[in-house]
């Protein structure tokens, strides 16, 4: 257990379940875990050419995760929250510093473009120049 003990556990209203597969929802398992949203408390300075700068806020979200199901999730799943299924979330790395009551901390954000359920063809339209 961590240096803050298991006090996570006191709060079992905080726990939810998603579904989480790496290539097809038909390998998919579920766990339970806590769900984190950031929604913007980031903000990161990104460089272009020519030295100018811009603000970007960053959205990582967060999900912890019981040390003993580490090996159910991994860094590049994909997973969905059961009570949205609708959004389709991708755990994008793992937290360095674990003092969270014997959970692991991944960083996760929200999919968007295509995804693997995206089966539907695009047709591209020529261009055109008067």
């Amino acid at each position: 257990m961590s240096v803050y003990g298991g006090f996570i556990t006191a709060f079992p209203e905080l726990l939810e379940t998603i579904q989480v597969w790496k290539e097809t929802k038909e390998d998919s398992k579920l766990l339970r875990v806590i769900y984190i949203p950031s929604k913007g408390e980031e903000i990161k300075r990104r460089k272009y050419t020519s030295g100018n700068t811009s603000l970007d806020i960053i959205n990582e979200d967060q999900i912890y995760v019981k040390t003993i199901l580490k090996s159910k999730i991994n860094v590049g799943d994909y997973f969905v929250r059961l009570i949205d299924n609708k959004i389709i979330m991708r755990v994008t790395g793992q937290v360095s510093y674990s003092k969270a009551a014997d959970y692991i901390v991944y960083t996760v954000q929200k999919v968007t473009g295509d995804t693997i359920d995206d089966t539907e063809k695009l047709n591209v339209k020529e261009g055109y120049f008067a």
